[in-house]
């Protein structure tokens, strides 16, 4: 059993498609199967069918996240896999900060790419806007 995914290095808020591979194992019968994603998400699926052996995930916040499947058959035997993928802040910070408007504490550094957003000296989690709204609002 192998966990692959599409690529390995995503920008903030992409999608990354996980796939379990389960060569050699025609013969298990996989009862449930777990993904830890390393961000403290997980997602069970039971039974384990074809489609749910694909699963998206996208991240909040740059960095590097372990992933993780654990996988339980139905004569209570586990098997895991596991991958380390990658998670870049926005590509438009590096080369295009210029097209982006919002600039809440107007330092001159868009809120996508800025690490205090609101100018008080603070550091916001990088990742905090994962995208540019038209009015320039933001989730709290």
């Amino acid at each position: 059993m192998t966990l692959g995914v599409d690529e390995l290095v995503k920008e903030v808020g992409k999608e990354f498609l996980f796939r379990l591979d389960l060569q050699n194992m025609q013969s298990v019968d996989l009862s449930q199967c777990t993904r830890h994603f390393g961000d403290q998400t997980s997602k069970t699926v039971s039974p384990v069918t074809p489609g749910s052996l694909l699963q998206k995930k996208a991240y909040t916040q740059p960095g590097s996240y372990l992933v993780d499947v654990m996988c339980l058959d139905k004569g209570r035997q586990w098997y895991s896999a596991a991958i380390t993928v990658a998670v870049t802040p926005s590509m438009v910070c590096l080369t295009a900060p210029q097209t982006l408007k919002c600039d809440m504490d107007k330092d001159g550094l868009a809120d996508l790419c800025d690490d205090d957003i609101d100018g008080d000296g603070q550091s916001n989690r990088m990742g905090l806007i994962s995208f540019e709204r038209a009015d320039c609002s933001v989730d709290t």
